[in-house]
């Protein structure tokens, strides 16, 4: 298993598999965002046939697995299915999504 250290998010991860600490698949890595602190996943469809895609924010990676192809994290799938939408240019929504993972890291 070829691990690396979760300290730079790039293109190369678009594909890979999120996996939450529970094991689950969360959804693929569909890009990563232009400040490069968190990665778009596609979490499934809404009841009207949208695709979601929400954001996993940096802070919440706890391993990628080059082997593999998945990017481990430390929130569930269903607490990053809730995150809060990202706007690629707005910073106020990147720092919301930022927070957001920070809380659940708190006991």
């Amino acid at each position: 298993m070829d691990q690396t250290e979760p300290t730079e998010l790039t293109g190369v991860l678009v594909g890979f598999e999120v996996v939450d600490r529970e094991g689950e698949k969360v959804g693929p890595v569909t890009m990563v965002n232009l400040a490069r602190t968190c990665v778009i996943v596609s979490t499934g469809r809404s009841r009207f046939g949208r695709k979601l895609d929400r954001p996993v924010h940096v802070s919440s990676v706890t391993g990628i697995d080059l082997d593999r192809f998945t990017i481990n994290v430390a929130a569930t799938k269903e607490q990053s299915a809730q995150a809060p939408a990202l706007h690629e240019l707005d910073d106020a929504s990147e720092a919301a999504v930022g927070g957001y993972y920070d809380g659940l890291a708190e006991p």
